[in-house]
């Protein structure tokens, strides 16, 4: 599913910080990643979707180049093939990540 923008809540100390330093609550759309892999060490990363329309204004500063990618990419027939049960239409998103030894 791909994700959506969304508002950090205002209730907490979070908000709280953001509005005290005038800014806006709103987040790009990220999906958060935790990779284990034995002999090597644990790696947690986000991506973001790069049409998002808060990239370039995440109100907590987290957005950093390399983790920026296109959510909408349109699968070719390949793809189509290897995930033939799910719905179409659908997008896909690729991501490399490379792992540090443990």
């Amino acid at each position: 599913m791909k994700p959506v923008s969304y508002e950090v809540p205002g209730d907490g100390l979070e908000g709280e910080l953001v509005w005290a330093g005038g800014r806006h609550r709103w987040r790009p759309a990220h999906i958060h990643i935790l990779i284990n892999a034995e002999r090597y060490k644990r790696h947690i990363s986000q991506d973001f979707d790069a049409a998002d329309p808060y990239i370039n204004e995440d109100s907590i500063f987290g957005v950093r180049a390399p983790l920026v990618v296109p959510y909408d990419q349109t699968p070719g027939e390949e793809v189509f093939a290897r995930f033939a049960g799910i719905e179409r239409p659908f997008n896909i998103v690729s991501v490399d990540f490379v792992l540090a030894r443990a």
